[in-house]
Order: structure tokens, then C-alpha cells, then sequence
């Protein structure tokens, strides 16, 4: 599998479950366990209050998202060179 293919989904996963973990927060919860909170914690090594876990998943999502606009930039600036 193609490493920017396994970045994205590695993103998408983030995104989902941040926003996941965002509704927990308000109160909602999931039909079937594992929560968003064990589940951010367990995928993505973080410890910490659901609040402290949000925040920096949060934080990761941003660094990963500038990240991905790099390596898209410089395989869009390989690709025109040829």
C-alpha cells in the first residue's frame, strides 16, 4: 500500500475519532464499546482526562494536516518538473 494512502487513512482516523471523542464530551456515547476515549488512547498513546485526550488529539490532527500539505506540495512540484 502506498505510504500517502496509509498517512490518510491514518488522518481519517484521527478525524473520526476526535469528532467521536467531541460528542462524548457533550454527553453522547457510543451503542457498543469501546468508547472514542479508549479508543484515542489505546490507537494513539495518550493518557489524560477525555478533555486533556481531545485537546491533543486535536493538536496531532493540525500537525498531520500540515504534514500531508508538505508531501502533497512536493510530489505536486516533482510532478511538474517532468
Amino acid at each position: 500500500m502506498n505510504v500517502l494512502v496509509k498517512d490518510k487513512m491514518r488522518f481519517v482516523q484521527m478525524c473520526t475519532v476526535r469528532s467521536a471523542l467531541g460528542l462524548e464530551l457533550k454527553g453522547m456515547h457510543r451503542s457498543r464499546s469501546p468508547s472514542a476515549y479508549v479508543i484515542a488512547k489505546r490507537d494513539f498513546g495518550l493518557q489524560g482526562s477525555r478533555q486533556s485526550v481531545y485537546d491533543r488529539l486535536e493538536a496531532m490532527i493540525e500537525e498531520e494536516h500540515k504534514d500531508q500539505e508538505r508531501k502533497y506540495h512536493n510530489v505536486e512540484s516533482i510532478k511538474s518538473r517532468r
